[in-house]
């Protein structure tokens, strides 16, 4: 499923009607201060939905506190040894994704069901560790495109349809 996620992000993105294009803006806005949810090997893009199972304590309460409030949530990968400090603040890259919550289903037990629909790439200025999960100071990457950058695009789009077909056999071209 996050193989044809990244597929249809990628060409709605960069091969809209069968031109290189700038990346659509997103109409949502990126808060100065987020909560982050951090997640080894699981990553958000801009424009892609990511469906997330909530179950420790901590998230269960950034969820509900964001579902009281603007729905959003950035996403950051773990840096490699995390695992040292997994239930305290373990590192984290500074680069992540913001997402807007587009559904959610709460469980029996407290648990939740959620899809987050990406939205804004940012990075971390500073962290607040003042509560159980970890919120951000951050600022928004703006999605752009160099002349060389769609030049490279133009030029490789054949091939990257292509591979892009052979991962998705049944998929439209």
């Amino acid at each position: 499923m996050l193989l044809r996620n990244v597929n249809v992000a990628i060409l709605s993105m960069c091969f809209m009607g069968g031109h290189v294009g700038v990346f659509a803006q997103s109409a949502q806005t990126l808060p100065s201060t987020i909560p982050l949810f951090p997640l080894q090997e699981v990553m958000l893009f801009p424009h892609v939905h990511r469906p997330l199972h909530i179950f420790e304590p901590r998230y269960r309460e950034m969820l509900a506190e964001a579902l009281e409030g603007d729905r959003i949530i950035g996403m950051v990968m773990l840096r490699p040894g995390h695992e040292a400090d997994y239930f305290g603040r373990p590192p984290i890259y500074s680069i992540g994704c913001a997402g807007v919550i587009a559904d959610v289903e709460e469980l029996p037990d407290g648990r939740y069901n959620v899809v987050l629909h990406g939205f804004s790439k940012f990075r971390v200025k500073s962290e607040d560790q003042s509560c159980a999960y970890r919120w951000a100071e951050v600022e928004a990457i703006p999605e752009t495109l160099s002349d060389s950058d769609r030049e490279a695009l133009r030029r490789h789009r054949p091939r990257l349809l292509e591979a892009l077909s052979s991962l998705s056999p049944g998929s439209p071209p």
